[in-house]
């Protein structure tokens, strides 16, 4: 009966994987990637709720290449993974090579692939992403979409009742600079020094430049604002 029990709870568990597993090359708009097409998705298995992509939805978008194809449909991005999903006739084509596409437009947003550069404590960390471009101009500045997950832990009724035991991701922003020659992109901080810093000015011009326009740096149209105005006075 032990025997008999293993063997059944293995093929359970085996027909309860997530399976997207084949790889195979695909060929959109005249270039070839290699990605995995995926057929259908665990159903049962306990995993992290909530979503790790922009949009849930597919988005009418378009594709471009590194060497400048172009290729347009139905269209997500996953940001957990830096995935790009495409449907290419009855597969999900999942693009998971970030070098092989240099810009996405998914329902009116742009993102473009970049090199971030972040320091932890006395290490550098280099990653690549698919980053939302704001405001393009000789210094650019970029949003990043982090994915990060939490236990919502349950509280007995006696103590408020609150939570249901579940893992939950959670989807937040931070947002990035980088000159417009594709170089890295570096984090930025939301304060008038930090952005003195990176026009290479005084931070009294900045800080002059939010009360006079009235801006407030926590909302994202002011800050690509404030952007817009630094980049005019630099050409100038």
């Amino acid at each position: 009966m032990i025997y008999r029990s293993s063997i059944s709870l293995l093929l359970t568990l085996c027909l309860n994987i997530l399976t997207v597993a084949q790889i195979s090359t695909v060929n959109i708009a005249g270039e070839q990637f290699s990605g995995r097409i995926a057929y259908f998705k665990d159903t049962k298995s306990k995993a992290i709720l909530g979503n790790t992509y922009i949009s849930e939805d597919w988005m009418i978008g378009s594709i471009e290449t590194v060497s400048g194809h172009k290729t347009e449909g139905l269209v997500r991005l996953n940001a957990l993974s830096k995935e790009i999903e495409l449907i290419n006739g009855n597969d999900t084509v999942v693009i998971s090579e970030t070098f092989d596409v240099k810009k996405v437009n998914l329902g009116g947003l742009s993102f473009v692939t970049a090199i971030t550069i972040e320091e932890r404590g006395s290490k550098i960390l280099l990653n690549t992403h698919f980053l939302n471009l704001l405001y393009d101009s000789s210094i650019q500045l970029l949003k990043k979409f982090d994915v990060t997950s939490y236990h919502n832990l349950y509280v007995p009724n006696y103590m408020g009742g609150a939570g249901d035991g579940n893992m939950y991701y959670r989807m937040g922003v931070s947002y990035y600079y980088r000159l417009n020659d594709g170089s890295a992109a570096y984090p930025l901080k939301k304060n008038a020094n930090s952005i003195a810093l990176v026009f290479g000015i005084e931070k009294n011009v900045v800080r002059n430049l939010i009360r006079i326009n009235k801006l407030s740096l926590s909302k994202e149209k002011d800050l690509v604002r404030l952007f817009s105005i630094l980049n005019a006075e630099k050409v100038q």
